[in-house]
């Protein structure tokens, strides 16, 4: 099936992360970029998606998740600071700049290893992939390896699609949204 006619004719999954997960893969194959975000009453919700143009659709239902930070990202340790709030928010404990073996992860959860790189460029997609697998490594074999940033280079865009492959998550934050959007 086409990206668009995934994004136009389906927008609620509940808890079938099965079906989001081929959706995006699918989508992703076709050079499109779907965001997903979790919805308490609705479940997985897929409301926005980035064509391979540099457009962008959004669907009315994307205004709930465009919920304005007091605080805006503006670098690196911003997005950091606000992803491990995000987390502590949702009564997930987190730590920061967790030290292993293989260096220093930036957050680390019961179930994730997480990099954060403000932009991901391919020369910083490289690093970030080789980072967080080495330090999911050192410090939970089963858990998640995820990177987030809060934007990502077209170059880079292959090198991302590699390592989902591999099963690297990505998530988008945007500068002015309190949560991540997974990729």
């Amino acid at each position: 099936m086409r990206a668009m006619s995934w994004f136009e004719d389906c927008t609620y999954f509940g808890d079938n992360m099965q079906s989001v997960n081929m959706i995006k893969n699918e989508c992703m194959a076709q050079g499109y970029i779907p965001l997903f975000d979790y919805h308490p009453e609705h479940g997985w919700v897929f409301h926005t998606i980035f064509p391979p143009d540099g457009t962008v659709s959004k669907k009315k239902i994307a205004q709930m998740f465009e919920r304005k930070k007091d605080h805006v990202i503006q670098c690196e340790k911003d997005l950091e600071q606000g992803l491990a709030r995000f987390y502590r928010d949702c009564g997930i404990p987190c730590k920061q700049q967790m030290r292993c073996s293989a260096g220093v992860a930036d957050i680390v959860t019961s179930c994730a290893v997480i990099e954060v790189e403000y932009t991901l460029t391919r020369p910083k997609a490289f690093e970030a992939i080789g980072q967080v697998l080495a330090y999911r490594q050192a410090i939970n074999p089963d858990a998640r390896a995820e990177i987030v940033s809060v934007s990502i280079s077209e170059d880079a865009m292959p090198i991302v699609y590699a390592a989902i492959g591999v099963g690297v998550r990505f998530s988008i934050w945007s500068k002015d949204l309190e949560e991540p959007c997974l990729i």
